[in-house]
């Protein structure tokens, strides 16, 4: 998968995960995904930067006692986390993660 797949595959499951979160309280987790979107899609360099974020982010609020995630949200987050390291893989830095 090339540089480009993984972005545009990255933004997906991204915009994704925003829909399937809207129904919950998560205003900062919302922010984080917004941005990282767009930051996706304006610098094609920025995926190995920014999954990890928001992987971190993602695991962050599902491990926060009041928060309820779907199903279907984690199945992304996952997807999201698998694309995060091979990202990090292919540039040469698996350590990176």
């Amino acid at each position: 998968m090339h540089k480009k797949e993984q972005r545009t595959e990255a933004i997906t499951l991204i915009t994704q995960l925003i829909d399937t979160m809207k129904s919950q309280e998560s205003a900062t987790l919302l922010t984080i995904l917004t941005e990282s979107s767009h930051q996706l899609a304006e610098n094609k360099e920025a995926i190995q930067y920014v999954l990890p974020r928001v992987c971190n982010a993602i695991a962050r609020e599902m491990l926060t006692d009041n928060t309820i995630v779907s199903d279907e949200a984690m199945a992304l987050y996952f997807k999201l986390k698998q694309l995060s390291s091979r990202s990090a893989y292919k540039i040469g830095n698996p350590g990176f993660l």
